[in-house]
C-alpha cells in the first residue's frame, strides 16, 4: 500500500487517551502545551512503516568525552513512530485522512477524505 505522507508535510500525531492523560500530566509540570503534537515529517521509512516527526517522540542519548565530542553531554533527537499515528493537517488548519485517487491518465494523486462515512 502506498503511504501518502510525504516528507516536509504537516502533521499531527495521535496519541491513545492512556498516553494522553500521561503526556498531559508530564507537560502541565514542565509548562508546556498539550499532547497533541504537530510538526513537519523530517523522514520516512516505507518498509518499516515508520515516520518521523520534527519536535515529538524525544529521546536522550548520552555521550562519552571522545574527540569529537569532548564535553560529552546529552544529544536530544526525534526518533520514528508508526505511521497510523499520524495525519495530515489540511490548509484550514484541521487534520484530514488521506486516500489516493486515480485521475483519467492513470496518476495517482492524494485525495483528502473527510473521515466520516456517508449518511
Amino acid at each position: 500500500m502506498a503511504t501518502t505522507i510525504h516528507v516536509g508535510d504537516e502533521v499531527q500525531v495521535c496519541v491513545t487517551r492512556r498516553a494522553e492523560k500521561r503526556l498531559d500530566g508530564r507537560r502541565a509540570a514542565e509548562g508546556k502545551r498539550a499532547a497533541v503534537t504537530r510538526g513537519k515529517v523530517i523522514a520516512i521509512s516505507r518498509e518499516a512503516g515508520r515516520v518521523t516527526v520534527e519536535g515529538h517522540n524525544l529521546r536522550i542519548k548520552h555521550l562519552k568525552r571522545s574527540a569529537r565530542h569532548p564535553n560529552g553531554g546529552r544529544l536530544e533527537r526525534e526518533h520514528p513512530i508508526a505511521i497510523a499515528r499520524v495525519m495530515l493537517v489540511a490548509a484550514d488548519g484541521k487534520p484530514v485522512r488521506l486516500a489516493d485517487a486515480v485521475r483519467l491518465d492513470g496518476k495517482i494523486v492524494r485525495k483528502e477524505g473527510t473521515g466520516k462515512s456517508g449518511a
